[in-house]
């Protein structure tokens, strides 16, 4: 079940949620509350496990949401394409009748 922000991980005397791991992953805490925070990653395994299941997720969202390199290849060459060949609106209609009078001779 996944923890919500206001549920506790670890040593509930310590008081570590989501929120802090978040922000510990993100490189969001000072230098003092990050010492304390890794301190108590030292001695406590649900809060590292805690933080290694943000990580993995983070990661997983980080490869669902990458580019595929052929598809941004081919967005480039289309673009490419479509400045040398389609300049203007006219151009573009122009192209696009004849390829229907094309079609209609044939």
């Amino acid at each position: 079940m996944p923890h919500q922000t206001n549920q506790y991980l670890g040593n509930p005397d310590m008081k570590y949620n989501l929120t802090h791991i978040a922000r510990y992953a993100e490189g969001a805490m000072g230098e003092k509350e990050r010492g304390y925070f890794e301190n108590a990653l030292a001695i406590d395994p649900h809060l590292r496990t805690g933080l290694e299941q943000y990580l993995r997720i983070k990661a997983s969202l980080r490869m669902a949401i990458m580019k595929d390199p052929q598809t941004e290849i081919l967005q480039e060459t289309i673009s490419s394409l479509n400045k040398k060949y389609f300049q203007n609106t006219s151009s573009i209609l122009s192209f696009l009748h004849n390829i229907f009078r094309k079609r209609k001779h044939a």
